[in-house]
């Protein structure tokens, strides 16, 4: 390594690498090529405190290493001469002669006998050795390119375990369905939700504590049902309905598995992207942008409570082989993927046959060209892929915040410029953080038991009165 090279590196450990453990998950993070990483996955693997590991995590966000999310992981966003110095450390610290000599600067600024980056000692040789596997366990070989799937690409077994997962979850509660009927009907009104609403306390419950939200900021208590759905409005009150179905349809695992609240935030994040675009697009109306963002992502719901102890392992940077996206990961855990589990599970529900589709292949628009999907279905679904792109890079993920290269025709079949970051404008990111505060107050409802002594077709009391609904209580 040249002088100059070194000197590089140097800077680089004093100003980033200030002890041990923090070699040891930038060596993690290389090694495994994590686009994203999490507290615990460092403190479990590392069989370290997890609060020696969050000062880290804390510093190299100063730094500009990594990006904290609200799901709680950390995405890697070193600038380039950044992660080219990342990558150098990682060749290095993985030989022997180079850990020795890396260690040279690393202790003594973990000791604290390092003021200074002059005070280092210089360290003359810093070529990994030819013989690394003293440190380093032998690299695998390299994982196979990831080949996108479809329905009929699955394998016999892999499809018999997904159709009866599927079946296991039940259907949407009749009462949603037929809200969900009933706003796509034409001649719908707030009175003619509300005479159904009002079968549902769980769901009556979701439209009076939205409507009553600091949100909305009425100046009086809104205690009527069609009066709330007004005050709401048609298009959020269905997005509502159906997350309260979905809501009640998924229960959470009691260990591991995906954040539900992040879940329904890219969900809804997704969904809100998704109108936004069709508004300038006009290649999807709106409606069915809103919807096909919202069950974009549902076959992780089904992932997650059909096999929380696989989902968990989905979601550890540090799980399974090393370099492998979060789809490919996925077909190795579950022989398939979350947009196929989904899929399915739009089927078993008898949601229309498109929306099906464009679940099937959200990830990958260009692989839909072969599966001879029509030209409506294909505006959908390109929309929908865009949507999730520009939901991610606004900081709504669940998980894995991997952002993907969108193929040009998507772009050209919608006729949007082919720039993201031109697409998360203002607008769209004041909107993020208004489906932040759905979420966190209002907008999801979670599993409810029906008050007993009374039927499903009485409304319910008035929010506050000492009879508390069973959608209240936590």
């Amino acid at each position: 390594m040249t002088a100059p090279a070194a000197a590089e590196l140097k800077a680089f450990v004093f100003e980033s690498i200030r002890s041990v453990l923090a070699a040891k998950m930038l060596w993690l993070c290389e090694r495994y090529k994590a686009s994203f990483v999490s507290l615990d996955a460092f403190a479990k693997r590392l069989k370290e405190d997890r609060s020696r590991v969050a000062r880290v995590l804390i510093d190299w966000t100063r730094q500009g290493l990594v990006r904290p999310s609200a799901t709680g992981n950390y995405y890697l966003a070193a600038p380039p001469e950044k992660a080219r110095l990342m990558r150098r450390f990682y060749e290095l610290w993985s030989d022997a002669r180079g850990c020795n000599n890396l260690a040279r600067w690393v202790r003594p600024i973990e000791a604290g006998q390092a003021a200074s980056i002059e005070v280092l000692p210089e360290v003359p040789e810093l070529e990994p050795a030819a013989a690394a596997a003293a440190v380093a366990p032998p690299a695998p070989p390299p994982a196979k390119k990831f080949i996108p799937q479809t329905s009929k690409e699955i394998d016999e077994k892999t499809e018999r375990e997904i159709r009866k997962n599927v079946a296991a979850i039940p259907p949407l509660p009749l009462v949603a369905q037929q809200l969900l009927n009933e706003i796509y009907n034409p001649q719908s009104s707030a009175k003619s939700l509300a005479n159904i609403a009002i079968k549902d306390p769980a769901i009556t419950m979701s439209l009076l504590k939205m409507a009553n939200s600091a949100f909305y900021a009425q100046r009086d208590e809104v205690t009527d049902v069609q009066r709330a759905i007004v005050v709401i409005g048609l298009r959020n009150v269905k997005h509502m309905v159906l997350a309260s179905g979905i809501g009640r349809v998924f229960v959470r695992p009691k260990h591991g598995g995906y954040n539900f609240d992040a879940l329904w935030t890219h969900a809804l994040g997704t969904s809100v992207a998704a109108r936004l675009l069709a508004r300038r697009t006009q290649a999807v109306t709106e409606v069915a942008a809103g919807t096909l963002g919202l069950l974009h992502d549902i076959g992780k719901f089904a992932m997650n409570v059909m096999a929380p102890e696989r989902t968990a392992q989905l979601l550890d940077p540090f799980e399974g082989p090393e370099g492998v996206s979060g789809l490919a990961k996925e077909v190795m855990l579950f022989g398939t993927t979350h947009a196929i589990y989904g899929m399915r599970l739009l089927e078993a529900w008898k949601l229309p046959h498109e929306v099906a589709r464009i679940v099937e292949h959200h990830h990958h628009p260009s692989h839909a060209e072969y599966a001879d999907l029509s030209e409506d279905i294909l505006r959908g679904l390109s929309l929908v892929h865009v949507a999730n792109q520009v939901t991610k890079m606004g900081g709504l993920d669940c998980g894995d915040r991997m952002i993907e290269q969108v193929p040009k025709e998507c772009f050209e079949i919608l006729n949007l410029p082919p720039d993201l970051d031109a697409l998360l404008d203002e607008r769209m990111r004041k909107t993020f953080e208004q489906v932040k505060f759905f979420v966190s107050k209002a907008a999801r409802s979670r599993p409810a038991k029906r008050p007993s002594g009374r039927t499903p077709q009485e409304p319910p009391r008035r929010p506050g009165s000492e009879r508390r609904h069973g959608s209240e209580r936590r």
